[in-house]
Parts: C-alpha cells; structure tokens; sequence
C-alpha cells in the first residue's frame, strides 16, 4: 500500500501509477479510499488531469517515504546477515572527493564484492547535509562541514591545501614550497563557485603577490586535466587527488609561510542511525585511507 501511494504521487495520477506497477486502478483507488477514512480528511485533491496531494496527504507522503527508505535499509542488512554481500551504498561527495577519492575507494572494493553498486552523487555542502539527513545516501563527505549540522560526524582530517602538479613539473621534487614560487609558472585556478577560490585569493593578497590565472575552471576533473603538461599548476587539497598521487600522476607539495587555514573534510552519516554492513566497510576503508593521507603529511586527524 505504501509503494502504490508513493508510485500514485510520483505519475500524478491513479492510471499511470497502476501501469508502472502493473496492478489494476480500482485496487489502488480502494486503498487511498481507506487511508482518507481512516484518516477522516482527504489525502488527494481530484483535478480533471490527475491528482494533487493535500496538506495532509504531503505530511502522510513524507512519512510513508522515510518508511520505504527505512524498510530497503533493513532488507539490504538481512541480506548482509545471510552473507550475500548484496546492495547499493550511496554516497555524496563535494567535486574533489568525488573525482579521486571515491572512485579509487568504490572500486577496490567492488573488487572484493562485486554484488554491491556504487552510487555517488556530486554536491556542494548544504545538499550533502540534506541528502545525508534525509537518509536519501549512506555516506556524506565534505569539506567545511556546518557548526548545525545534526550528522553523526565518523572523523574530521585537517586537511591543507597546497599546489598539485605533475610528477615531471620543476616543483614536483621540493619538499614544500612558498606562495611566490608559484607565480612563476601558470596557474590553472578554482572558479568563484568553489571555496578554493576564496581561500587561494585570501592567501595570495595576504602576501601581498598577485595572480594572474592562466585557467580558471569549476572542475577540478578539469583543472588536473590541464597540469598534465607538467608545466601549468593548481591549488587541490591530498583528497581531491588521492588517487593521482597513488598513481604518481600528480604530486602533492604543501605551501609554507602563506597562513593558509585548514580546510577540514568530514566523513558523516545520518545521526541516530546505524550504517549497514557493506556502508559501514566501504566508510571504515575512506577512513583508513584518509588516515594515511593526512598522517604522511604530518597533521593528525581529529576524532569524533
């Protein structure tokens, strides 16, 4: 019943939801019936060219999804338990993780079990909060996590940026770097849209040097896509090329004396809930690699 009001508001009308379903119109048009008895106020307003829900029928809908969610969730641990391994973990990640990070975890544990999707989503802070909150994805990963965020944070890195170049680029053998070393080659820079903008450019008035980018992009895909030349240079944190720099495309190199402030990304899920058995392995391995980024960098992650 659940499922045919959930699949009735999704098409907007009784007809189409019973073709999706396949199951006859009179049966489900019986089960809202009841429900508005029981109930003693509508749930679906008739118009000529479907239905509209209620104010009631959007309270009663958000509980009936969070239900569905909540019954899918304890299905995949059942299965879990019979040791199939089976499942999907979903996963929200800001552009950086998303585009190393993640893809160079999900994969070597795909290799390991093969019965579990993958399903990552690219977003900025606040839709993965919401996202995480609502229990639409498993995992959350995200840099500048809200003081209010009411998420079970599983560790915070206090992670750094610092310029990422090719294993063949003059800088890639420097230990560290300063902000005026920089300048002497051309910069591929984060877009305005992209907290990296805002630190960088703090970084460099406080210097008092100025920039002038040869790039500018809102992909960070895109950014490593061009300092691939070993010539050009951008401004990442170790995530966002996690996967590069264990394939020794690119090479991370921390930047001294610019008062550059922490950039800490926190792996989260929702609160009061518990991660299933193939989520909880896919967080403990982000966990582990995360922990070995930062720790070969010398900062210490921050538990919680």
């Amino acid at each position: 019943m659940l499922r045919y009001l959930d699949e009735v508001v999704r098409a907007g009308s009784i007809r189409q939801a019973a073709e999706r379903l396949n199951v006859a119109s009179s049966a489900i048009n019986r089960q809202i019936i009841e429900l508005e008895t029981q109930f003693g106020t509508p749930l679906f307003t008739r118009l000529p060219r479907g239905l509209r829900l209620t104010a009631s029928g959007e309270i009663l809908i958000s509980h009936i999804r969070q239900v569905l969610k909540e019954y899918d969730r304890t299905r995949e641990r059942m299965l879990d338990l019979e040791g199939l391994k089976a499942g999907t973990v979903a996963i929200a990640a800001m552009h950086g993780p998303a585009e190393a990070l993640v893809p160079y975890i999900g994969s070597r544990f795909r290799e390991k079990f093969p019965r579990v999707t993958i399903n990552v989503r690219v977003a900025n802070v606040e839709e993965i909060v919401r996202l995480v909150d609502e229990g639409d994805v498993d995992i959350g990963l995200c840099y500048n996590l809200p003081s209010q965020h009411g998420l079970h944070v599983m560790q915070t890195y206090p992670t750094r940026l610092g310029a990422v170049v090719a294993a063949k680029h003059p800088l890639a053998s420097k230990p560290s770097i300063r902000l005026s070393d920089c300048i002497s080659y051309p910069i591929v820079w984060a877009d305005s849209e992209l907290t990296i903008s805002r630190m960088m450019r703090a970084a460099f008035h406080r210097a008092n040097i100025a920039v002038r980018p040869a790039f500018i992009s809102n992909s960070t895909a895109m950014m490593k896509a061009i300092i691939r030349d070993g010539i050009h240079l951008t401004f990442l944190t170790q995530p966002n090329v996690y996967c590069d720099v264990g394939d020794e495309a690119f090479v991370y190199v921390p930047i001294v004396g610019s008062n550059l402030p922490l950039h800490p990304l926190s792996l989260v899920h929702r609160a009061n809930s518990t991660l299933g058995l193939a989520a909880s392995m896919v967080a403990e391995q982000m966990r582990a690699s995360l922990e070995r980024m930062v720790s070969k960098n010398g900062a210490p992650a921050e538990g919680a």
